[in-house]
């Protein structure tokens, strides 16, 4: 079961929303509700959308039994020329990568953009090697067919969700959206909560999205000073 609830400030509902807003919000429910065919209808041949940015070493990990596994590594931040993929992170700031400590946020990444990072890892023998990596900001780009591929993918790892769109403001051919996501894998599963704040830009002529670029809500913008 999806749905989409919109939930809109006072001021908003003072006015009629103009056929671009109206636009924009009938494109977010086809978006989140998977409908692949309709959500290409919205979208200019050249889109981007630019993803959500965030402070990081450009690496993806999983938990390993000996400690975190790099899965992947930016070939744009630092620990390109540092770190390979399948090396084993053992210390993070003098933090041991247990399990432990991963879930309980006590081994992390989180810093300011220019704050180093010191790991201790260890690759294919039992050598040990430490290297500090300064945190870089990241932001990933998809052309369309990317993007259409994921919303798919999304939609279908979901049960439900329910999307309540809090507030937007919109001027010429850009508007901001403030929307809160709430999902859950599998019936009686764990809600999971995102607020997600973009600004999407149309053509002023054919109307199609050109770009949506996803920016920080202050909770995330607060996270990077932890």
């Amino acid at each position: 079961m999806h749905s989409v609830i919109f939930l809109l400030t006072f001021s908003n509902l003072l006015f009629s929303q103009t056929k671009k807003e109206q636009m924009i919000l009938d494109f977010l429910d086809v978006r989140y509700g998977g409908k692949v065919d309709s959500v290409s209808l919205y979208l200019d041949p050249n889109f981007v959308y630019n993803q959500m940015p965030y402070i990081g070493l450009g690496i993806s990990t999983n938990i390993d039994s000996k400690g975190l596994r790099v899965s992947s590594v930016s070939p744009f931040g630092a620990a390109d020329s540092l770190l390979n993929k399948d090396d084993i992170i053992l210390e993070v700031n003098g933090v041991k990568a247990s399990k432990d400590n991963i879930y309980s946020e006590k081994l992390n990444f989180f810093g300011a953009e220019g704050d180093t990072i010191e790991i201790v890892f260890t690759r294919d023998t039992n050598e040990f090697k430490t290297v500090k990596l300064p945190l870089v900001k990241n932001q990933l780009k998809q052309g369309l067919d990317s993007f259409i591929s994921d919303i798919q993918k999304y939609n279908d790892r979901w049960y439900e969700y329910d999307l309540e769109v809090l507030d937007y403001f919109s001027r010429k051919n850009k508007m901001l959206l403030h929307y809160q996501w709430d999902g859950v894998v599998k019936e009686g599963g764990p809600t999971y909560h995102w607020s997600v704040m973009e600004i999407i830009q149309t053509d002023p002529i054919s109307r199609k999205i050109l770009s949506i670029d996803a920016i920080w809500t202050e909770k995330q913008f607060r996270d990077q000073f932890k």
